[in-house]
């Protein structure tokens, strides 16, 4: 059987490989959309004078939306059942904001996996 568990990474969720921590049972809910691959652009600075940097596919594209999972808060219904698959990858070049208004500092290309994930059954696990 090829159990995964999907780790949070920033606002992305990683694949790696089975992990079990004793006393750990993890509990998800659906935790929202995001676009993967594509073209999009990342906000920086604070209104007003905020300025776009853009993250980029190399080759462009359009992408594709992927559901994230995040953990319920304290008390709150989640899952411990979840699907995962695939929708594509592609090469990112990442920008980050620079010191300066208006300034942008793109990164290296940075492989990235879209995985759309989803809770599955009934709640049986709260948040702590």
């Amino acid at each position: 059987m090829n159990m995964r568990t999907l780790k949070p990474v920033g606002l992305a969720l990683a694949m790696i490989g089975p992990s079990v921590v004793l006393g750990s049972i993890p509990c998800w809910n659906n935790g929202g959309s995001r676009q993967c691959c594509g073209t999009y652009i990342r906000w920086c600075g604070g209104e007003p004078g905020s300025w776009p940097c853009t993250q980029a596919a190399v080759g462009g594209g359009p992408g594709w939306i992927v559901q994230l999972l995040s953990r319920p808060g304290a008390g709150e219904s989640g899952h411990t059942t979840y699907k995962s698959f695939q929708r594509g990858g592609c090469q990112m070049i990442f920008s980050a904001c620079g010191l300066d208004p208006g300034s942008c500092l793109p990164g290296a290309p940075t492989a990235t996996t879209c995985i759309y994930s989803y809770v599955t059954g009934d709640p049986d696990c709260t948040g702590t």
